[in-house]
């Protein structure tokens, strides 16, 4: 263990957490599953897990995700 952690600077845990929450991430701001369908895909036991995971990954959960992803973006200026 101590040896995986030098080399990949992390436990396979925490590499595991990192991916599950990227992949749920990527899942709340690209597609218009529900974050039941969200939980289940990205294999998190439950929504309180996920929603605490994306807090500590993004700062916000899943709701604050989807309203940032819903914004418009600024138009660029010509």
């Amino acid at each position: 263990m101590r040896v995986y952690r030098q080399i990949h600077g992390a436990t396979p845990m925490a590499l595991l957490a990192r991916t599950r929450t990227a992949h749920a991430e990527r899942l709340v701001l690209d597609t218009a599953l529900s974050l039941d369908e969200v939980v289940e895909l990205s294999e998190f036991g439950s929504r309180q897990t996920l929603f605490r995971q994306l807090r500590q990954h993004c700062g916000d959960g899943g709701r604050a995700l989807r309203q940032i992803a819903a914004q418009p973006s600024a138009a660029p200026i010509a």
